[in-house]
Parts: structure tokens; sequence; C-alpha cells
């Protein structure tokens, strides 16, 4: 199965340097695997660890800002 991840790119002056935005938006799953899975994306950075909450389908979608 493959996987293609589509993100945003935020602009960050505001945030501490020490600070990522990561958004999460969607993805498509191709291949037989694909269909019925419920699919996640896990983030992590140094010690900091998080999830999005998993969606059914061949094109997800989440739409998720992560601050890590």
């Amino acid at each position: 199965m493959t996987t293609k991840f589509t993100t945003t790119d935020h602009k960050t002056s505001s945030l501490p340097k020490s600070t990522q935005l990561i958004s999460v938006v969607k993805a498509e799953l191709v291949g037989p695997g694909a269909v019925g899975s419920n699919t996640y994306v896990t983030l992590k950075l140094q010690s900091v660890k998080s999830t999005t909450v998993p969606v059914k389908g061949k094109k997800p979608t989440w739409n998720q800002d992560f601050l890590l």
C-alpha cells in the first residue's frame, strides 16, 4: 500500500523558535490494502508524540494542527 500525504505550511514567526506547527491535512491510500483501512498519523519530535484520530477510507482527511 502506498500513502501520499498533504501538509500545509504555516508562518510560525509568533511561536517560540523551539516550537514546530505541523498540520496533517489528508492522505490518499493506493493499493489492495487501502479499502477499509483505519488510517492515522503519528508525529514524533524528540520525546513529544502526537497522533491523529483514526479515519476509515481510501482518502482520509484530518485537518489537524499539532504544536511540537
